[in-house]
């Protein structure tokens, strides 16, 4: 088992919360503005994307720097990031639908629903703070 690799898990939530000041400009937004606005979806998508997967990315790290194998898919990275004790279980609960997000966004398998992805903002604005929060205090505490 190898340690937990400071450096790149700081860099990596960095990223995310970056994304999270970009997404928190959205607040107040209504769905019909957002709509009307292409290039503003696509940058909202592209930024739930980034966070998504620099989450999934700590928690892959952090499970096998624990000795775990890797997480067999995105969503249940969060599960075993909660299992070896990275974030809460109910955190790990509440972002893994998330993976799913990612998922269509990244691979465009269907028509990517521009309601879903603006609700997605405000609950990744407040779910990914809290494990940008949570992760920090596992580095600080200094965990395999």
């Amino acid at each position: 088992m190898s340690p937990v690799e400071p450096r790149t898990v700081l860099a990596k939530l960095e990223r995310i919360v970056e994304e999270i000041a970009f997404l928190a400009g959205y607040r107040g937004q209504t769905f019909e503005v957002y709509a009307r606005d292409p290039k503003g979806r696509r940058a909202a998508e592209r930024s739930l994307e980034v966070i998504i997967e620099a989450a999934v990315d700590i928690n892959h790290h952090v499970v096998v720097q624990n000795g775990f194998p890797p997480p067999s898919d995105y969503r249940s990275s969060f599960g075993e990031a909660a299992r070896v004790g990275l974030i809460d279980p109910a955190l790990a609960a509440a972002l893994a639908p998330s993976a799913g997000l990612r998922h269509r966004l990244a691979h465009e398998y269907s028509t990517i629903d521009d309601c879903k992805v603006f609700d997605a903002i405000s609950e990744a604005v407040r779910g990914y703070a809290e494990y940008v929060t949570q992760v920090r205090a596992y580095v600080r505490q200094g965990k395999p």
